[in-house]
């Protein structure tokens, strides 16, 4: 499983995974920055900046979603924003300066991500021999920058 692949279960079932409505705003917003992975906008109309990371929610993470907040608020200067960072796993100190920061942590297992796979016919392609275009119709993904890969 990859991170482009989990970000696209995201954005296809926001609902399933991260237990609300809501409609799809942007993916992979860029600024000078960075790009923010998943951009959603709630019932009310605020914004929610999505930070996914395959594995254990790293270091960095954390300041890397309060730059794309600066994104956010420097584009829309009139919407809400709000911050959340998605991660197979979230150590407890991570945790707390999430907390600290009002940024949601969620934390969803590989296993969580291949049974909502499994259920709506997605197919991981960085697992199978015959590649298939999960991606929104007409959407595909510039690669990720280095920077934002975990080594």
């Amino acid at each position: 499983m990859l991170e482009k692949e989990m970000q696209t279960l995201i954005w296809n079932y926001p609902e399933i995974l991260l237990g609300q409505p809501l409609k799809q705003f942007a993916w992979e917003l860029s600024s000078q920055v960075g790009r923010a992975d998943l951009v959603f906008e709630d019932k009310a109309g605020d914004l929610l900046v999505v930070e996914v990371k395959l594995g254990k929610l790293p270091r960095g993470a954390i300041e890397q979603v309060e730059d794309y907040f600066g994104i956010l608020k420097l584009k829309y200067p009139d919407k809400a924003v709000e911050l959340m960072v998605v991660a197979n796993q979230i150590p407890q100190e991570r945790r707390l300066s999430l907390d600290r920061r009002d940024i949601e942590a969620r934390e969803i297992s590989g296993l969580t991500f291949r049974k909502l796979a499994k259920e709506v016919g997605f197919v991981f392609e960085s697992e199978s021999n015959s590649p298939k275009n999960n991606f929104p119709d007409g959407f595909e993904p510039e690669e990720t920058p280095i920077e934002h890969c975990i080594i």
